[in-house]
């Protein structure tokens, strides 16, 4: 039987002769790597291109021992929605808004109750960044961010 770092037209073919009666969707079933066009074409007493018969053994895919590390600035980094958003507000553009949902994405990615945990916690420090706008096209509100320049614009009209 061929063994793992074989490569899979050897596979295929050691397949065939043990199971002579399976058909080649299970045979690409069985064979990590394989695709069904070249079992096909195996069996059919065609070669398979070299380049896509190499297999990788397990042993190659285990990375060196500092690998397994993960940098603590990375991890405090994705954590630390506050800073995310700071972040985030000094990217957007002088005359440009950004909607809530969108500054969620960038932030905190899909954990908007961590977003909103942080937003109600520091409600202070981010109102001068945020604000709601109800308009046509959003009858019931919806929530912006941008510069303190731009908020106090918006705010300055809305109330007006």
């Amino acid at each position: 039987m061929a063994k793992w770092g074989s490569s899979i037209e050897d596979r295929v073919k050691a397949c065939m002769e043990k199971h002579p009666d399976w058909p080649a969707e299970r045979v690409n079933n069985s064979i990590a790597g394989s695709k069904i066009i070249m079992v096909r074409t195996i069996m059919a007493g065609g070669a398979v291109p070299v380049e896509s018969t190499a297999v990788l053994k397990p042993e190659s895919l285990v990375k060196p021992e500092l690998s397994a590390y993960v940098s603590l600035d990375l991890i405090c980094e994705k954590l630390d929605v506050k800073s995310a958003i700071f972040r985030e507000i000094g990217k957007i553009p002088k005359n440009k808004v950004i909607p809530e949902a969108e500054m969620i994405s960038r932030t905190a990615g899909t954990d908007r109750n961590r977003f909103r945990r942080i937003i109600e916690n520091n409600a202070e420090e981010f109102r001068p960044y945020r604000t709601m706008v109800k308009t046509k096209e959003f009858p019931n509100g919806s929530w912006f961010w941008a510069s303190a320049e731009a908020i106090a614009r918006i705010n300055k009209l809305r109330d007006a």
